[in-house]
């Protein structure tokens, strides 16, 4: 995919991420790094170098980014300086968007993947979405299609009201054109769909419909999400390790795929049974049993006889006895 740019957006409020929206909902951690990582390297994976991050005025974005190194990825952030929503972070961008791109959220860690399985950028210069079968038309936007054809955008219909099953997935291929029907369209918080609609009503865009064999894809609208997410890398990159620098009591038992970091201290007659991750600086406290898709990241702690499963813990989060 050589000279394709992806436009990653990472600068919204994540307002129904509510109360864990103090970021950008695509830097929480899992397994030792940002969501948004998983996306880059998904990307870079799949061919594609050149990237544009637009990120809030903190900056948080490029500040988590900058220990972690993207061989031969070229990567350029831009700054929203209100969270505008969707098409006014993709204005920001206009002026280094001059052929066709893909447009996709920072926390689309499935992008590598679906690139793999689509044709998306196949037929080249040509404008191209992805949809996919929902029950749950409510929280999508909605195609209103014609064969593969897309005609119009509808944002969260009403249950009985949606024009179609097929929910937009969060990647665009588009033309540069799109920012001439964006310039005309009001201003608000659906600017974005409404463009695209009228974008759509004066350019053939097709769609390409992903199956749903192994379920709907990866959505991250709620904190609950994570659950999912953590799943879906756990299954498909979590690899069985204990640090040199661990240390474990000779009592304590591991089993399965479970990941120790550095410096980590497993205490007497813990159990850990995978799949489990447990990051650098963390204390597993005497009696502690983690166990079943449970993340553990950089300095957290489960004390004495504390008992953890499907579970997320961020850094320095700290627990004791009972169960999470």
């Amino acid at each position: 995919m050589k000279n394709i740019t992806a436009l990653i957006l990472a600068a919204g409020k994540s307002s129904r991420f509510w109360p864990l929206n103090t970021r950008h909902k695509s830097l929480f951690k899992i397994m030792g790094r940002p969501l948004i990582w998983y996306t880059l390297e998904g990307l870079r994976h799949a061919g594609i170098n050149d990237v544009i991050i637009v990120q809030g005025k903190q900056k948080d974005v490029e500040t988590e980014l900058k220990p972690f190194s993207f061989s031969g990825m070229r990567i350029k952030y831009i700054v929203q300086a209100e969270p505008k929503g969707m098409g006014n972070a993709m204005w920001q961008a206009r002026a280094y968007l001059k052929t066709s791109f893909l447009v996709l959220n920072a926390e689309r860690i499935d992008a590598g993947e679906i690139l793999k399985k689509t044709k998306i950028i196949a037929a080249g210069k040509a404008p191209a979405l992805l949809g996919q079968k929902t029950n749950n038309s409510e929280l999508y936007g909605i195609f209103r299609l014609k064969g593969n054809r897309a005609l119009e955008i509808i944002e969260k219909p009403q249950k009985g009201k949606a024009p179609s099953d097929i929910r937009v997935v969060g990647i665009y291929w588009l033309e540069p054109k799109f920012f001439q029907y964006y310039a005309k369209v009001k201003k608000e918080t659906y600017d974005f769909e409404m463009a695209l609609s009228e974008y759509m009503r004066a350019v053939t865009v097709r769609v390409t419909i992903l199956d749903r064999k192994n379920g709907e894809i990866l959505s991250l609208k709620y904190p609950w999400h994570l659950f999912k997410f953590k799943k879906y890398l756990f299954d498909a990159e979590l690899k069985p390790h204990i640090s040199k620098t661990a240390k474990i009591a000779k009592s304590a038992a591991i089993e399965g795929r479970v990941y120790v970091g550095e410096r980590t201290r497993i205490m007497e007659n813990a159990a850990i049974k995978g799949p489990c991750y447990i990051g650098n600086d963390c204390l597993v406290g005497n009696n502690a049993l983690i166990r079943d898709y449970a993340d553990l990241e950089n300095g957290a702690v489960v004390g004495a006889n504390g008992e953890l499963t499907h579970s997320v813990f961020q850094e320095d989060v700290h627990c004791h006895s009972g169960f999470f």
